[in-house]
């Protein structure tokens, strides 16, 4: 994927996805079970988190003291923290907890900015957000965007092509 490619790309669940492959390495995963669906394909929400096995399996945890591990088998063979639910990768692009996760795998050094498009706030009102993201010895990447976890979501697929701006 090119810069310009990656500097046209929106905010969302596409930017998310590819996100998690290529900067994270985190691919999607069908071994978590939605039991507020009813079926075996999806995640269990508890307390805003995604959990692998059924509710009763917790329960089963708790009442006889196992590890989930214990009773439902071993973990899928991405290994913790390798995969996420299938149609759920995390908001990196949208929330900045989230984009916060991309600048700590990437490591090294940043700078984010604030900026305006305009030459007065009145022109236009545009304000956006300028990341530079230094990384390993030498290398940088540089993005812009109208909020600062997309701007740090396409400075972190630059790093990851091993691109600059």
């Amino acid at each position: 994927m090119t810069n310009e490619q990656i500097d046209k790309m929106e905010a969302g669940p596409e930017m998310d996805a590819l996100v998690e492959k290529e900067v994270m390495g985190r691919v999607p995963c069908d071994a978590w079970v939605d039991e507020n669906l009813g079926s075996a394909g999806g995640p269990v929400k508890v307390l805003g988190s995604f959990h692998r096995g059924t509710q009763a399996d917790l329960e089963e945890c708790v009442r006889t003291g196992k590890m989930l591990e214990d009773i439902i088998g071993p973990p899928c063979p991405h290994g913790k923290g390798g995969c996420y639910p299938v149609g759920c990768p995390a908001p990196r692009s949208t929330k900045i907890w989230a984009a916060w996760e991309v600048l700590e795998k990437i490591g090294g050094s940043f700078q984010i900015e604030r900026y305006h498009s305009g030459t007065t706030q009145e022109e236009d009102g545009v304000y956006g957000y300028a990341i530079n993201l230094h990384y390993r010895v030498a290398h940088r990447s540089f993005a812009k965007a109208s909020t600062a976890p997309l701007a740090i979501c396409c400075a972190g697929l630059k790093a990851a092509n091993n691109t600059s701006d």
